[in-house]
């Protein structure tokens, strides 16, 4: 089968190494620097499984020869001795700050955890491991203080919290290293070749990039890698081997060229961000090479015709398509992709001459089940009306006469309006937001290594952090992956083109025999062998040959011309995609957004990753149906399963000449370069098929108009929260709006709440919060030039306000100078402010509005407290390992909670409370507290990142997971399946929360972005109810709400604090900026309280209506906030959480409960009933406190 691996792609034939280290070794992302000889003398206490043979075979400390590899993020320590495993040190766990040299070329390294790469010299999941005392390496060769500069260097950059900040340092280091390499020109093929192009680039390969120089000459080019890996350092191709050059798009970037040879080598090489201009650089150096100027490069035509007549099998005809459309073998978020086109894999016998036992070609694969296509449906059309609501807020305000307090005040609105954008407009081809009917893609990276683990399983070793998915997620059976495509809400993949190529290799357990999968819930053990329909008689080579020929038989010869439109055609885009049920979200149509554009590089960035992991649509090649194919079936001496025709477009006497046109437009260099009489320079374009996929925009479809109803007007009630100077501020700017509504509109609606009527509304997120911020201190000046002296015009303002509460625009933050009331020590005396202390305290701002609407919710209900007495009387219950790293986490008691009765079987009877967790390694769990047993645990989510989680407390309950690939998912934990998934901000989500009724899910975000969202029955609504991109100007780092779902804070970084009012109108009423240099979490402690912790460890107190704290509490090494009963829970870095007793202006600490095992509490939570607390460490250990 190595014929197979290297024709149709070198990905699963890596090149032959010097050593067994290899690219794949690394984290995803991660650099290799350099290499050095060495001796290493490892630690006495050094894990077994390190040890090699010899070692202290005579009771002494032995050294081993090897090669000691300095990467980005990792030294590795690669023995001679080939059973003997790699080790990696990440400098995470290294613990000096600054190594240095020592006599004899030595220098040393304590790192307390320590990775084990290919255990007896076989792939396999990485073990991690830890280790006592000083690991020493001896330099044969180099002198250490050169190695120690490097690595010290990057030992300092490793320790950068900013990710931006460290990756731009590290480039620069990366830089000043590859300054000291040239080009060895020993390598040339000959001596007489002209230089005339070279510059540093990357060889793209599976998820690796590999750094070097790039060079082209008169007779061929050359990439030497600024490493010497591979046995063979310098890749050589003449030019009279090119078959095919294309421009390529990498990590969503014009940055790449693809090479393909008649030696069937496909080479992808690409440059850094923003060196477009070296991609074109390189190609016009290329094409302006004789050889290179006569390939034919618009040629869809001629191919499409042979495929017609027959000349080339649907396979090869296929494979065509995807390298024109821009998928790379090199490139996983980018591979070829190909249809399903059977769906019977469970007959003994199949007849591939009866059409029912085909996959319908002309739907795409979501709407192949008509009751998940209808699910699909709904969810777009409310994302539509949602639209639509918007669209006409948008022209109430800008083409309606100003009038009302607008009017008053003088102010008027200078832009002008804007049209309502149609459903046709091409501006919808940059949206983020047009509605979809698939969240998911049908082509991943996650999808590709899933049918190819067994072929390449260090591909997913490199993607899962050194271990395999989940043995749930493990590619078993082909008829569950089939049911699973047809019948998931979250799974509408499609396959790669090795189903129907070789001998079947990916299916079986032969290249790496020794590897385990694992054992899946069910207690089955993962198959040796994928799980093949019983007509392939357990055979993989079987099942490939009748796979491929149901592909050149006469079902899809006759129809798959319908899957190519969806695919590569007409109905891939605009609005034949909606009347084809083929939209998918609008980050999978990644050629239509321009990171460039996007200045703010942590967005940039994120929204990078975003799409990666989303999958991308290939480019558009046709914009008019694909014409019919003219023959049954693909004659047999046209298919082959060892290789595919890389000349598909070579001329034949017997089918005419048809011109079509090229993805990409030529550039001016391009066509200056090809000389006449060439097949280029011959090319007609046809108008009619003419597209180009750089220009070719995302249509949204027509949207469905619903009835817009506006509230109508109510008089303050004594019920109403505080309102801030700001939001006074807020309604002048757009009261104009309310007052220039529609007639229709004026008229009062029943049975329609307003946060239905307001469902998706949205901040303007393409204005910066500075803009922002600026036309907001402009609008201030205005208002404080009005006067408002007399009480009729305070009731008039007063009255205006509260007419259209929910018109209010993202709130703008005010500084406000704070000074505490009193003060807190650590052993709990208390200090008040003297008279003298507060003559010399700032003085407070004064807001001269704040008798607008100000209103209380004083008498509203209260937690039950408890005494000191009985706070004294909390114990440690139990304290379980639940991750490997920091977790969020909700508790529930089984027998008094309905969300987790399902559970009752379970956990013994009594007072039983489970854990339910998520963390950064992509696990849910549920664990028993009281005996530590795990319940259940969930893997199905590949590499997604959680961040945050919330359940809903009912029968069929919801799990909402926070993910740092900006998704929101809602998870049924007693079925254990994903039932919603909602990209729901541009950076990672940071924290979520619910109210209380369970109908209210609020969510922030590393991208300072906060919304709101209406839960559902089977998740969340697809667009926020409400957002406010502006409220805050750094990472949202909590969320809470109050006991009586009236009110919602957001804390965020920058140490602001927003108050909203979530009664059915969830906007910003009140904003405070505290004296703590950055905030960490927050939480309510009664229906008027919230407390917040600093980055810097002290805890503040503040009354919902005060900018002041109430108190202030400066404990050391405060990490996180939490309530119970009416009192403050703090938790500390050393493992315990203090408990204070809160009066008006004073606190006490009551009792500290420790014995949790933990090391550094990140979160708290408590139950319902308020019996119980839990928390959890950053090392992912959980506790649980009861009342006794």
């Amino acid at each position: 089968n190595t014929l197979f691996r290297n024709t149709l792609h070198g990905m699963h034939a890596p090149p032959k190494r010097r050593t067994r280290f290899s690219f794949y070794c690394l984290e995803e992302g991660e650099d290799y620097i350099e290499e050095s000889i060495v001796d290493y003398f490892p630690p006495s206490k050094l894990p077994l499984q390190q040890r090699s043979p010899s070692l202290h075979s005579n009771g002494k400390r032995q050294k081993q020869r090897g090669r000691l590899r300095l990467c980005s993020n990792s030294l590795f320590f690669e023995p001679d001795d080939q059973k003997t495993p790699i080790i990696k040190y990440s400098f995470r766990f290294i613990t000096e700050r600054h190594i240095v040299g020592q006599p004899d070329n030595v220098f040393s390294i304590n790192c307390p955890t320590i990775v084990s790469l290919l255990q007896h010299g076989l792939i396999g999941p990485h073990e991690t491991s830890d280790v006592d005392g000083a690991h020493t390496f001896m330099f044969s060769f180099q002198d250490v203080e050169v190695f120690l500069k490097k690595l010290n260097n990057l030992l300092c950059l490793a320790r950068i919290d900013s990710s931006l900040v460290r990756a731009k340092s590290l480039k620069t280091l990366l830089q000043q290293n590859e300054a000291d390499y040239s080009f060895n020109y020993s390598w040339l093929s000959d001596v007489k070749e002209k230089v005339v192009y070279q510059h540093s680039a990357y060889r793209v390969i599976p998820l690796v990039r590999i750094r070097g120089r790039f060079l082209v000459t008169d007779l061929g080019f050359y990439f030497q890698a600024f490493n010497n890996i591979d046995a063979t350092p310098v890749i050589s191709l003449p030019f009279k081997d090119v078959r095919r050059i294309e421009r390529r798009r990498y990590v969503l970037r014009e940055i790449a060229l693809e090479i393909q040879t008649n030696t069937d080598t496909v080479l992808l090489i690409a440059f850094d961000p923003g060196e477009e201009s070296e991609r074109e650089a390189l190609f016009a150096a290329l094409v302006g090479q004789t050889s290179i100027a006569q390939i034919v490069t618009n040629d869809n035509g001629r191919v499409m015709k042979r495929w017609q007549h027959g000349d080339i099998s649907t396979f090869d005809y296929l494979m065509y398509l995807n390298w024109r459309a821009g998928r790379s073998l090199n490139d996983l978020s980018q591979y070829p992709v190909f249809p399903w086109v059977l769906k019977d894999y469970t007959s003994q016998q199949i007849d591939l001459t009866s059409p029912g036992i085909y996959r319908d070609l002309r739907k795409p694969v979501g709407a192949l089940n008509a009751r998940r296509l209808a699910h699909f449906k709904e969810r777009m059309t409310e994302m539509m009306a949602t639209e639509l609501d918007d669209r006409r807020a948008e022209e109430m305000e800008l083409e309606k006469p100003k009038k009302g307090l607008t009017a008053l005040l003088g102010l008027r609105k200078k832009s002008k309006p804007k049209a309502l954008t149609t459903p046709a407009s091409p501006s919808h081809g940059h949206a983020t937001n047009a509605p979809y009917l698939y969240g998911t893609h049908y082509s991943t990276p996650a999808y590709v290594l899933y049918f190819l683990i067994r072929l390449v399983p260090e591909y997913m070793l490199l993607l899962h952090k050194g271990k395999f998915d989940d043995p749930d997620r493990i590619f078993d059976s082909l008829e569950e992956c089939w049911l699973s495509v047809i019948n998931n809400t979250g799974d509408v993949k499609e396959l790669i083109p090795e189903f129907f190529f070789g001998t079947g290799e990916f299916l079986e357990h032969t290249r790496f025999p020794h590897l385990f999968f694992g054992v899946k819930q069910n207690t089955q053990k993962v198959r040796d062998n994928v799980l093949l329909p019983p007509w392939a008689k357990g055979s993989a080579a079987e099942f490939i040959k009748m796979h491929r020929q149901a592909l050149e038989g006469e079902y899809v010869s006759a129809h798959i011309h319908h899957w190519i439109d969806l695919i590569f055609g007409c109905n891939q885009r605009g609005e034949r995609a909606y009347n084809h049920d083929n939209v998918f979200h609008p980050l999978t149509y990644g050629d239509n957004i321009d990171l460039e554009s996007i200045d703010d590089e942590i967005q940039r960035n994120a929204l990078e990753i975003q799409i990666r992991e989303f999958g991308q649509t290939p480019k558009q090649l046709f914009t008019d149906h694909h014409p019919k194919r003219l023959v049954a079936s693909t004659p047999e001496d046209k298919i082959s399963f060892t290789s595919y025709i890389l000349d598909v477009s070579a001329d034949t006497s017997d089918v005419d000449e048809i011109d079509m046109p090229n993805p990409e437009p030529a550039s001016p260099t391009s066509v200056q370069s090809v000389p006449s009489g060439s097949p280029m320079s011959r090319g007609r374009l046809n108008a009619s098929l003419s597209a180009s996929s750089q220009e070719q925009q995302f249509v949204p479809p027509p949207v469905v108009p619903r009835p817009v109803v506006e509230p109508t007007a109510r008089p303050p009630s004594p019920d109403d929260p505080v309102v801030h100077k700001r939001h006074f501020r807020q309604r002048a700017a757009g009261f104009d709006r309310m007052q220039s509504a529609p007639a229709e509109l004026d008229s009062p609606s029943t049975g329609s709440s307003v946060l239905d009527r307001r469902l998706g509304s949205r901040a303007d997120t393409a204005r910066r919060p500075k803009q922002r911020r600026q036309a907001a201190d402009e609008l201030d000046e205005e208002i404080e030039n009005t006067s408002f002296s007399s009480a009729q015009n305070s009731s008039f303002a007063n009255q205006s306000i509260m007419d259209d509460f929910d018109m209010l625009s993202p709130a703008v933050a005010l500084p406000v100078t704070a000074t505490p009331a009193v003060e807190l020590r650590r052993s709990g005396s208390l200090s008040s402010s003297s008279d003298e202390s507060d003559k010399n305290a700032p003085e407070e701002e004064e807001d001269e509005y704040a008798s607008i609407a100000v209103y209380s919710t004083r008498n509203g209900p209260q937690r039950s407290r408890r005494s000191a007495e009985e706070f004294k009387r909390w114990q440690c219950v139990g304290s379980v390992k639940a991750h490997k790293e920091a977790c969020c986490c909700v508790a529930f008691v089984v027998e008094k909670d309905p969300g987790v009765a399902w559970l009752s079987g379970a956990v013994p009877s009594g007072d039983r409370v489970v854990a339910c967790t998520a963390s950064g390694d992509s696990t849910v769990k549920i664990h028993s507290m009281h005996d530590g047993r795990k319940l259940r645990s969930f893997t199905n989510f590949g590499s997604t990142r959680f961040s945050s989680m919330c359940v809903t407390n009912s029968e069929n309950a919801l799990m909402f997971l926070g993910s740092l690939n900006n998704n929101i998912y809602a998870f049924k934990p007693e079925a254990g399946s994903l039932v919603d998934s909602v990209p729901a901000h541009d950076a990672g989500v940071s924290c979520l929360a619910l109210s209380s009724d369970d109908r209210l899910l609020i969510s922030g975000a590393w991208d300072s972005c906060v919304k709101f969202w209406q839960v559902t029955e089977t998740g969340i609504r697809g667009t926020a109810a409400a957002e406010y991109a502006d409220t805050h100007e750094d990472e949202v780092k909590a969320i809470a709400v109050d006991p009586t779902n009236r009110m919602a804070i957001s804390v965020s970084a920058d140490g602001l604090v927003a108050l909203f009012d979530i009664r059915g109108t969830t906007h910003p009423i009140k904003t405070t900026k505290t004296r703590l240099p950055g905030l960490a979490g927050g939480s309510w402690l009664d229906n008027e309280h919230f407390a917040v912790v600093g980055s810097e460890g002290v805890v503040q107190l503040f009354h919902f209506s005060y900018d002041s704290p109430v108190v202030t509490i400066p404990q050391a090494n405060v990490t996180s906030v939490g309530a119970l009963a009416g009192a403050l829970l703090v938790g500390s870095a050393d493992g315990n959480v203090s408990v204070y007793e809160t009066g008006k202006d004073a606190a006490n600490l009551l009792t500290v409960l420790t014995g949790g095992s933990l090391a550094n509490v990140d979160r708290i939570a408590t139950t319902t009933d308020e019996a119980h607390v839990v928390a959890t460490d950053t090392n992912g250990q959980v506790a649980l406190w009861s009342f006794r």
